[in-house]
């Protein structure tokens, strides 16, 4: 019975070992940098209610080839998309298949286990993902009712990125997850250059809010003098 008791206390100290809080701290950050670079309109066009079915969940399926996220740290992820109005369908497509398809993952399984298991894993996490995100979205589609008046509440997509800044960004991103722990000077650095990205943005976007008021407050005055 102590024996039982000893290496559950050994498992539960091998889990919650620092490098393990700290990959989770950064899968966490990294959710809100994806929340906050993230465009709404693109999540509803192709995860929203009235997007394409078969494109919302054939994207999905296949959107964490490019990540390098475990079955933790893609549940801050799956959050974010669904804030942005993400179907319950699609995003519970990404949750199961972002970590099997994993570029980390899918790399060491035809390397170490052979290539044609590496195909039956790759081709079985896709269609099961999208099997496991269709049924989700049967039994919870009735919560998902689309409002025909929800186009007089759409947000606009920001057009204050250019095509470059996005492609860094996630480029940063990802060698974030992939450098993790074993190289804090690496990720720190890539830490810093994340950082400046998410507050330059926040002030370019605080600076056109800021000027939108102003001609606004200008238009105001001067209809009143008129």
């Amino acid at each position: 019975m102590m024996d039982i008791i000893l290496a559950g206390w050994e498992a539960l100290v091998d889990y919650l070992i620092i490098r393990r809080v700290i990959s989770l701290t950064i899968a966490f950050f990294l959710s809100g940098a994806i929340s906050q670079f993230m465009s709404q309109g693109a999540v509803m066009r192709y995860f929203g209610p009235k997007s394409d079915k078969r494109l919302s969940y054939l994207v999905a399926s296949v959107s964490g080839a490019i990540l390098a996220v475990c079955s933790c740290s893609v549940l801050s992820m799956f959050a974010s998309i669904r804030k942005k109005g993400a179907g319950i369908g699609p995003a519970v497509t990404f949750l199961f298949s972002g970590p099997a398809l994993n570029i980390l993952a899918i790399t060491f399984t035809f390397s170490l286990i052979g290539v044609d298991i590496g195909f039956v894993r790759l081709i079985s996490a896709i269609l099961l993902s999208i099997i496991i995100g269709f049924v989700m979205y049967l039994i919870y589609n009735e919560s998902e009712t689309v409002d025909p008046n929800d186009t007089m509440f759409n947000i606009e997509d920001d057009n204050d990125r250019t095509l470059g800044q996005n492609i860094l960004f996630f480029i940063t991103l990802i060698a974030i997850l992939v450098s993790g722990v074993r190289r804090p000077i690496m990720t720190a650095i890539l830490l810093v250059i994340l950082i400046v990205q998410l507050f330059t943005r926040r002030n370019k976007k605080t600076s056109l809010i800021e000027g939108v008021s102003l001609n606004k407050a200008a238009e105001e005055g001067t209809s009143a003098a008129l």
